[in-house]
């Protein structure tokens, strides 16, 4: 076959596929059972894995089952604010090792004006309503159930650092120390639009889906990338502004 021939032979040139695997993983807090405003829940992103990466902005859930009282479920029944189940996010914090990576103090004020400006309609009447309690065709997130049984969100790390690296980059899970996540809850009068309602959190969980290389793929690998250095947008200080002008 000519040297033309050989180029456009595509099983010649292209490089065999690495083998990689998808590891799932539930993770449960460590700061407690059931939460209630205010308090924190606080889990732990294991760390020490040197073949392991995680996808922070598509691979990485926080489970909230949410439980509410009697008046919030009563007619006429409490809502959530626009940003839906962000409502009960007050600050988000990232900490490894006693330093700070993100701290995101009134992230849910920052998502609710998020969510207008970059969500589409579309996305708040499907997946943004089955996973996160908002609503597209309307001024305001979902509206209680009157069943006393818990609504289960799921929610992702929005507006964190590690979610907006730029451009897009996994986040390497084989540091040698823990990042502590730490979600404070908002308290029930602003989570909540209605008089009397309460809530609470019932076995949260972190729920991670990382892609695990062999150790003849991570070598492959390494040959090309030196660092596992990463750079992210942040709204640190834009929520801090936030604060201070709400």
């Amino acid at each position: 076959m000519s040297k033309l021939g050989d180029k456009l032979n595509f099983n010649v040139m292209k490089n065999s596929a690495s083998e990689t695997r998808s590891l799932s993983q539930a993770i449960p807090p460590r700061s407690g059972v059931t939460f209630t405003p205010g308090q924190v829940i606080e889990f732990e992103l294991p760390g020490n894995r040197p073949f392991e990466f995680l996808d922070v902005n598509n691979n990485l859930k926080i489970k909230l089952p949410v439980r509410y009282n009697a008046a919030a479920r009563a007619t006429p029944n409490a809502r959530l604010d626009r940003a839906g189940a962000y409502s009960f996010v007050n600050k988000w914090e990232w900490i490894q090792n006693g330093v700070v990576i993100s701290s995101l103090p009134r992230a849910n004020v920052l998502i609710t004006a998020l969510s207008d400006f970059q969500m589409s309609k579309e996305y708040k009447t499907s997946a943004g309503r089955l996973l996160e309690g908002m609503e597209g065709d309307y001024l305001r997130g979902e509206i209680v159930a009157t069943a006393d049984v818990a609504r289960i969100y799921y929610l992702s790390c929005l507006g964190c650092d590690l979610a907006m690296t730029t451009p897009h980059r996994m986040l390497y899970m084989g540091s040698s120390g823990p990042i502590t996540i730490r979600l404070t809850l908002e308290s029930a009068a602003v989570a909540l639009v209605k008089t009397g309602a309460d809530y609470s959190i019932e076995r949260p969980e972190l729920l991670i889906q990382t892609t695990f290389l062999p150790s003849d793929t991570m070598s492959q690998l390494s040959q090309f990338v030196k660092s596992y250095s990463v750079l992210c947008n942040s709204y640190d200080h834009m929520s801090a502004l936030s604060q201070q002008e709400l």
